[in-house]
């Protein structure tokens, strides 16, 4: 009960963070339509449920060493917008919530577990290496159209 408790109040607060930005889109410069999330582990598992458990309008999510706990992600992303997921786990890392059926990217970082530095290696789903940084940035920059 305690975890759950304090998933949901994590999820609460990411979606007011959403929610003060968007209410001061003009003072920051930023665009309410290419608002992204994500987070570090507890922090990733918090942004893969605001947008596919809470389904807040995001455009895109990033996830480094998340995984699925809290809202049924794998049942309520099944009704979600298709929000591209970027979702990079160490190889000695735990499961994460790759069968999600999402537009999402897969990607590893090998030889290493849940900490990993980010320009650290990462392969792709289809063989591809990139540094975590040059990853995330590419995956941002074509998520959000920029």
């Amino acid at each position: 009960l305690t975890l759950w408790k304090g998933i949901l109040a994590a999820t609460e607060d990411m979606q007011t963070a959403i929610s003060f930005v968007r209410t001061h889109a003009d003072e920051y410069s930023v665009d309410p339509e290419r608002i992204a999330i994500g987070g570090f582990s507890s922090g990733a598992i918090t942004a893969i449920n605001v947008a596919y458990g809470a389904h807040a309008d995001v455009a895109a999510v990033v996830s480094l060493s998340g995984s699925g706990w809290g809202y049924n992600v794998f049942r309520t992303a099944q009704t979600a917008p298709a929000t591209p997921l970027l979702l990079v786990v160490g190889q000695n890392d735990l499961a994460g919530v790759r069968q999600l059926k999402t537009n999402a990217e897969f990607a590893w970082v090998p030889g290493y577990g849940h900490f990993y530095p980010r320009g650290s290696v990462t392969l792709g789903a289809q063989g591809d290496k990139q540094s975590l940084e040059e990853r995330v940035a590419r995956f941002l920059h074509s998520a959000l159209d920029l």
